[in-house]
């Protein structure tokens, strides 16, 4: 049985100007005062659910088992769309039914999320971050067994992210899943894929990148460069800027590698 902890990470497009994040956390101290709260990210592109896949994908196995997770990014708040509650054998899992959990091949147990007397009353239509999500995970870390929460799910939402395909001429045809605060463009192929290939172009619409670089201090500043990240995958980059705004890029842009 998963020893669930007081460490509840927080993943939101919310953003950090307004009080809901703010908010969210007060009411996860009302519950329990001695949760340590971590904010994995509150920067997720409004109503971008593939990205925040995406972050909680390559963020979740950095922290300590029992950890549980909290990913508000719901851009279906407030209609019959289901909450859950995931449960592996390292760490719980909350987030809206549209795909953010797609990554738990084999969670242990899924939950619906339905019993109020662990929520905010009233429930509000527009901030479940506050009425649903933010109370349940304060009980969670108090020691709440997940199957108190509701009933149990059969299934739950499978985004269909696209893995990298491979064209009969043998180009690597992946996609921009994230685009982060530096304006990187991160892809779906991971570097395990590019093992093979000694030497690659890259291409993103008309723009083609030679050669796979190693850092960013190899290069000079405004110079576009393809690299593998932090989190194994192969970005695009502009060195001292921003890649989104030079290419006009967006997540879904396609990327094609090409062996030379």
């Amino acid at each position: 049985m998963l020893n669930v902890s007081n460490i509840i990470a927080l993943l939101t497009d919310f953003g950090t100007r307004d009080h809901y994040v703010g908010v969210m956390k007060g009411v996860i101290l009302s519950i329990n005062p001695h949760a340590t709260i971590v904010d994995i990210s509150h920067d997720v592109a409004p109503q971008d659910v593939t990205s925040a896949y995406f972050l909680l994908k390559n963020s979740h196995r950095y922290f300590p088992s029992g950890t549980i997770f909290v990913a508000v990014v719901d851009p279906e708040v407030g209609t019959h769309r289901a909450v859950l509650c995931a449960e592996t054998d390292d760490a719980l899992y909350l987030a809206p039914d549209n795909g953010t959990l797609s990554f738990l091949a084999k969670p242990t147990r899924v939950v619906q999320v339905t019993n109020r007397k662990y929520m905010l009353e009233p429930v509000s239509n527009t901030f479940h971050g506050r009425d649903i999500f933010a109370p349940v995970a304060g009980h969670l870390s108090l020691g709440l067994e997940a199957d108190k929460l509701g009933p149990a799910a059969r299934s739950f939402l499978q985004l269909g992210c696209k893995e990298p395909e491979v064209s009969s001429e043998g180009v690597i045809l992946g996609e921009v899943v994230s685009i982060d605060q530096f304006g990187n463009l991160v892809t779906n192929i991971s570097a395990d894929r590019l093992a093979d290939f000694p030497a690659i172009d890259v291409k993103i619409a008309k723009t083609t990148i030679k050669s796979l670089s190693t850092a960013y201090g190899h290069h000079a500043k405004g110079e576009l460069i393809a690299l593998i990240g932090s989190g194994g995958n192969l970005e695009i980059s502009l060195v001292r800027g921003s890649a989104a705004k030079k290419l006009k890029a967006s997540t879904g842009d396609v990327v094609r590698v090409r062996h030379r």
